[in-house]
């Protein structure tokens, strides 16, 4: 048996969809793999929720008391053009011409059981390639943070196993030239914006002496390998591991610092309306009179109050005062220089 190459058609707005998540999420360039691993890892989600309203067309007719009985086939089928209108109103998909489609092609493997089963289901009155489509589809009405767990569906359920067998692991990571490292993972969390997803994880270095609290992009673990040695966390790391999720999963912290702000009305205004990356302002603040602690990292506190300019000031600790002010005047220098 040779391998077969299926042909799906995908309208101009979920292919340039697609190719969004391939930048997204670092997947490379191959977009035939990635849709074929879109395919095989949302499935399985997409026929619960499709055969969800099947039961609930089922229900309705009954409750209706028509008299016309459908076998199951034909309430899928009806189920099948329910779901297929509406993945297509949401992604505005008007019904061209395949011409007017972006062609992908993906090549079905010998013996590719998981594929197989995929298009054995296919509804009698869906062609193959329009039903994967709908797949595809169904996948790109997912939120970001979701289409992420799809893509990297393999790595999320190693890891899972890790955590859940308290057990400690290697993993090789696509921005470190493929190094090896051995990390106890804690939990995977998704960032309070809901656009990536991070994994927690305890480390030690070799240089420092001392264990480090860790965050890194799912996306970005390309390989994970379970080893036999049980979790332990240091106390410490498990006090700065709240603190990430407190202020942000996407930074690492390895300080105690306590970064301490005062702010005008505009500088208030503007805590509120800049979520992203927002660090959260512990207990002891004192809002009224615009004061705001934090125990954040130095580089989301940094990049955070960065566009805030003369509506904040730095009240401790010296050290970031004393590091700002050289950036400001590093900054003035370079306009004088006409750099």
């Amino acid at each position: 048996m040779t391998d077969d190459i299926i042909t799906i058609y995908l309208n101009p707005i979920a292919y340039k969809n697609i190719i969004q998540d391939q930048e997204l999420f670092k997947t490379g360039s191959n977009k035939s793999e990635l849709i074929r691993k879109i395919i095989i890892n949302h499935y399985s989600k997409y026929n619960f929720n499709i055969n969800e309203l099947k039961q609930k067309i089922k229900d309705a007719v009954k409750s209706e008391n028509i008299n016309h009985q459908f076998n199951d086939d034909e309430y899928l089928n009806i189920a099948w053009k329910v779901t297929k209108y509406l993945c297509e109103k949401t992604l505005v998909i008007e019904k061209d011409k395949n011409e007017h489609k972006k062609k992908i092609s993906i090549r079905k493997k010998k013996d590719d059981s998981e594929l197989d089963f995929i298009i054995d289901s296919c509804p009698k009155n869906a062609s193959e390639s329009e039903y994967l489509a709908n797949i595809i589809y169904s996948y790109l009405k997912e939120p970001q943070y979701e289409r992420e767990k799809i893509i990297c569906k393999d790595i999320i359920e190693s890891l899972n196993e890790a955590i859940q067998n308290k057990q400690s692991i290697r993993i090789i990571t696509k921005s470190d030239n493929n190094r090896i490292q051995s990390i106890n993972p804690k939990e995977i969390c998704t960032s309070q914006e809901g656009l990536y997803n991070y994994l927690l994880y305890q480390v030690y270095n070799n240089e420092k002496r001392e264990y480090l609290a860790r965050t890194i992009h799912i996306y970005n673990i390309s390989s994970v390998h379970l080893d036999t040695n049980l979790l332990t966390f240091q106390p410490h790391i498990e006090e700065q591991f709240k603190k990430m999720k407190r202020n942000g999963v996407q930074f690492s912290i390895n300080e105690d610092t306590i970064y301490k702000v005062k702010l005008t009305e505009q500088g208030k205004n503007l805590l509120k309306l800049r979520y992203l990356e927002r660090p959260s302002p512990l207990l002891n603040s004192e809002k009224d009179e615009g004061i705001y602690c934090f125990d954040c990292s130095k580089m989301q506190f940094k990049s955070y109050f960065a566009p805030f300019r003369k509506n904040v000031i730095i009240l401790e600790p010296r050290e970031i005062i004393e590091e700002i002010l050289q950036e400001y005047r590093d900054a003035i220098n370079n306009y004088k220089g006409g750099v």
